[in-house]
């Protein structure tokens, strides 16, 4: 058949999705009214907001650092119990007490000379004894002097707060207390992290008397759990090095990050244990620069592994397999599941066969696409003219005399300001499938369409350069002009009798080629240009028409 269905219909609306009734239309509609008010880029949200969604999946984002997440959270507290592995040092608390023929019980610090003093037995070299080993060698300076019947038994209350300097490409650079057997991390989660666009995960150095004493690549303790342990003692400086030469993973892998090169560079195959790939990736592709020049080179998994990557490079893993599936998208008036998976050369009609519509909601014989080749071809095509306008300004600056030169200097700050907010606006690939008999085409589908089928509406959208942007209801034999007074008449930037008409099903019309209303339609009042210079006015306004017509936002030139 074509077509395969995501579970069955719901029996009612989808309650979360974005309806297109008449009333969140105006809303949208009035956004665009506001922006334009503030003199800023107005953008109208369209009914649909479907291919945003699809859009925006498919951008892509900067991977973050692979490991940024170890700094996640707040910093730790020092560690409360003594690690049998431990060495003391001065000022480290110990308790001793001696039971049997004598009772001996003191709480005593390690002086500056790395002794303790037992009452009775004197002074006990401990410094750099294991808190594990503390018991045996007190136990051997105590017999000395009472040879029998003697228990010993020592702890270590409690370690002396150490300050440590972490210092390098961190967040918080500084000096941070904590405790000698605190981690690498620890003390680094104290400094605010790693920073992710210039520090090193793989280049953190312990210094003392600045002298290395241990060196970290945190991918060691990410993959096996190995980091180096160290017993701080304050003025430790903990280094983190500069950023070596990096490689982005995108795609199908489970760790889609920013990777480190280490010394001596990275093959393929290094990547791929790094990156894991998905099963069923069967291909991957480089693009970067080489000798100054763009890079992009597909390989199979097998040839990707003995390849040498640069710093820089992105690689993309993907399953390079014939696709028999494409995913299609509903909107609108629609009953049931929004998803639909469809197989190549599916066609409108077989799609509408499946999507479930209540008829006394949905205009069926009003439905459009939202195609994102489209939009993207409307988005050249936009900045195509809006190229040449900025050309035509500056040969017209040129071209005259003095007094047209001065002219135009006095508006090419309002033209360029146009030119760079009309930039920011984004076509939404709206595809046309009503025929002017009332029947819909047959189009082949593409993947990632949206199909919108839009509720029906009594009412008429009145927006743009309008005293109050409104829904009115139809009445029949009223023109545009009509529902403009009825809506408060113009606001003094319009440009008065120009139009643009979109009806439900997304065919639009402009000012001398306005059929009768329907039910559904907006009447969108466009902006007058504001220019003296006839030629720059003329293309500003052809513009604006365009934007109205394929992105259903206006900028305008004030």
């Amino acid at each position: 058949m074509g077509l395969q269905r995501l579970g069955g219909p719901s029996g009612g609306i989808r309650r979360g999705r974005r309806s297109m009734s008449a009333l969140s239309a105006w809303a949208a509609l009035m956004a665009v009214l506001a922006g334009l008010l503030a003199g800023g880029p107005a953008v109208a949200q369209s009914p649909s907001t479907g291919s945003e969604r699809v859009l925006r999946a498919a951008e892509r984002t900067e991977p973050l650092p692979f490991g940024a997440n170890l700094f996640e959270g707040q910093p730790p507290a020092t560690a409360g119990t003594i690690d049998p592995n431990y060495r003391l040092s001065v000022g480290d608390d110990v308790a001793v007490y001696i039971i049997g023929a004598v009772s001996i019980q003191t709480v005593t610090a390690v002086d500056s000379q790395g002794n303790i003093f037992v009452p009775e037995v004197g002074p006990v070299a401990v410094a750099g004894v294991t808190a594990g080993g503390l018991n045996a060698a007190v136990e051997e300076s105590v017999r000395e002097v009472f040879r029998d019947n003697v228990e010993v038994y020592t702890t270590v209350l409690g370690t002396q707060q150490i300050a440590v300097f972490v210092t390098g490409f961190v967040e918080r650079p500084g000096r941070f207390e904590g405790g000698s057997l605190d981690s690498i991390i620890d003390y680094l989660v104290r400094a605010g992290g790693i920073d992710p666009a210039r520090g090193s995960y793989r280049d953190i150095v312990v210094q003392r008397g600045g002298t290395p004493v241990a060196r970290a690549d945190l991918y060691d303790f990410l993959l096996n759990g190995a980091l180096p342990v160290v017993q701080f003692r304050s003025g430790d400086t903990i280094v983190v090095g500069p950023q070596r030469p990096t490689i982005s993973v995108a795609g199908d892998a489970r760790n889609t990050f920013r990777f480190e090169i280490p010394e001596g560079g990275m093959t393929g195959g290094q990547l791929v244990q790094l990156a894991r790939p998905l099963p069923g990736v069967t291909d991957a592709y480089i693009s970067g620069i080489r000798g100054n020049r763009p890079y992009v080179v597909y390989f199979s998994l097998d040839d990707f592994v003995s390849q040498v990557l640069h710093d820089q490079d992105e690689v993309v893993f993907q399953a390079d397999q014939p696709v028999n599936a494409f995913t299609l998208y509903t909107d609108g008036a629609v009953l049931g599941p929004s998803v639909l998976v469809a197989t190549p050369g599916v066609r409108l009609h077989t799609v509408l066969d499946y999507i479930a519509v209540d008829p006394a909601v949905a205009e069926v014989g009003s439905v459009y696409l939202y195609r994102q080749s489209v939009a993207r071809q409307q988005s050249v095509s936009l900045n195509e003219a809006l190229d040449r306008l900025q050309r035509s300004l500056l040969n017209a600056a040129s071209a005259g005399g003095t007094a047209q030169a001065d002219a135009i200097a006095q508006e090419a700050e309002l033209v360029q300001q146009f030119i760079e907010r009309a930039r920011t606006i984004e076509p939404d690939g709206r595809v046309v499938v009503a025929r002017q008999d009332g029947t819909i085409a047959d189009i082949r589908m593409e993947d990632g369409d949206i199909i919108v089928i839009p509720e029906a509406t009594d009412l008429i959208l009145v927006s743009g350069e309008v005293a109050v942007p409104q829904a009115l209801l139809y009445e029949p034999g009223l023109d545009a002009e009509d529902y403009v007074y009825a809506a408060g008449g113009y606001t003094d930037r319009a440009d008065e009798g120009n139009f643009v008409i979109r009806r439900l099903n997304g065919q639009t019309f402009t000012s001398g080629n306005i059929p009768d209303l329907q039910p559904g339609d907006e009447v969108i009042v466009l902006p007058e240009v504001p220019l003296a210079y006839l030629a720059l006015a003329s293309d500003i306004a052809t513009i604006i028409g365009q934007m109205a017509v394929t992105a259903a936002a206006i900028v305008a030139v004030f």
